[in-house]
């Protein structure tokens, strides 16, 4: 393999890595889907689609589209449990570092 092939191939994994994190940043940049991230976190039990709705004051097809979302990414995982959705976080341990080091950095910027 060429030194110009091999480089062409980390270029092209070095942007598909970028083009990753770019739709993180966008999917958690929205506040509808930051407000489910919150909620899943927070909650001590799971809880079904219906039930994000009527806690965050969304109607279902709007969750669904923000549940998709962060699905579609690998932020969230979702068990059918009969006729019911319920979603979770996969890697609930680094959400949870992303978001409370978004917090952490807004509130310095304010300085």
């Amino acid at each position: 393999m060429s030194d110009d092939t091999k480089k062409g191939e980390k270029e092209s994994v070095k942007r598909v890595e970028e083009e990753r994190i770019v739709a993180l940043f966008q999917a958690l940049g929205n506040m509808q889907r930051l407000r489910v991230i919150r909620l899943l976190l927070e909650s001590e039990r799971p809880i079904h689609l219906k039930g994000i709705s009527r806690e965050l004051g969304l109607d279902y097809a709007s969750t669904y589209r923000h549940i998709e979302k962060l699905r579609s990414i690998g932020v969230l995982g979702i068990h059918e449990v009969g006729r019911s959705r319920v979603p979770y976080i996969k890697n609930k341990d680094k959400i949870s570092i992303i978001t409370r080091e978004a917090q952490e950095l807004t509130m310095s910027n304010k300085t």
